[in-house]
């Protein structure tokens, strides 16, 4: 019951697989940041973000394998479930601190009024 209940906390927190974790702004970049050459950095920037984002995704889901894995045996030890959760929790930290790091180049490329206009829109193209 104890997995069950983390299973489902973990689901809830990073949703099943197919939730987006970071926001395309492909779009809205190309719209409202006219330098072509900060455009460029931040495309990449943003690709970067993408590609990090899928590959958490991708650990994520076989981490949650593991978990299912191990809750169906039944003399699984509590070692074994904390060493899955222990990856679990450094791989979403070190996302976290990409990513952030990511943000921050971005923000420096970027005016307020950019800024504000391209999260505004975010991946939808739709205020």
């Amino acid at each position: 019951m104890l997995i069950a209940a983390m299973l489902y906390y973990l689901v809830g927190l990073f949703g099943s697989g197919g939730d987006v974790l970071i926001i395309d702004v492909q779009k809205p970049l190309k719209q409202y940041v006219i330098d072509p050459a900060r455009v460029a950095q931040l495309l990449a920037i943003n690709e970067t973000m993408q590609q990090q984002g899928e590959a958490f995704r991708q650990k994520f889901s076989q981490q949650r394998k593991d978990l299912s894995e191990l809750n169906s045996r039944r003399l699984t030890t509590e070692a074994e479930f904390a060493a899955v959760f222990a990856s679990v929790d450094q791989n979403r930290s070190a996302l976290r601190v990409r990513i952030v790091a990511e943000r921050s180049r971005m923000k420096g490329l970027m005016s307020a009024d950019e800024w504000a206009k391209v999260y505004a829109l975010g991946a939808s193209g739709k205020p």
